[in-house]
């Protein structure tokens, strides 16, 4: 964890939280009202099994939830829905990981989602980080 992260901390999951890939299952995805800095907005939320903090949705990630949820790789994981609503997510095995993305700050990290290389989901985030031998 960064001292940034220390010193303000969010009750959202941050790209600095993540030091690698990890393989989560999605527990729900909903709609929600987050507070800004000047306004109260209507944004996308997801809950991942074993992160105790929520993924805020940007437009790359929901869609890229989306598709996922499309794929015909994923037809054997308890028949995931052909989708665009968040609440057919559930369930479904993803990989989040770390890029350079550009804001209109410069360049930050942001956390993105794909389908998983890694099979096995963890039970808790602290998991992705312990020796992957065996999985």
């Amino acid at each position: 964890m960064s001292d940034y992260d220390e010193l303000f901390p969010s009750i959202y999951l941050r790209a600095t939280q993540l030091e690698k890939p990890v393989t989560v299952t999605v527990a729900k995805a909903y709609a929600g009202k987050m507070e800004t800095r000047d306004k109260t907005e209507l944004r996308g939320f997801v809950k991942f099994d074993g992160v105790e903090k929520e993924l805020v949705l940007n437009k790359t990630n929901f869609r890229s939830l989306a598709e996922i949820a499309k794929s015909e790789n994923f037809r054997s994981i308890a028949e995931i829905a052909k989708s665009e609503k968040m609440s057919d997510w559930a369930g479904l095995i993803v990989e989040l990981y770390v890029i350079d993305v550009q804001t209109k700050d410069g360049m930050k990290k942001g956390i993105r989602i794909r389908a998983p290389v890694r099979k096995k989901p963890i039970s808790k985030i602290d998991e992705a980080f312990e020796d992957e031998e065996g999985v």
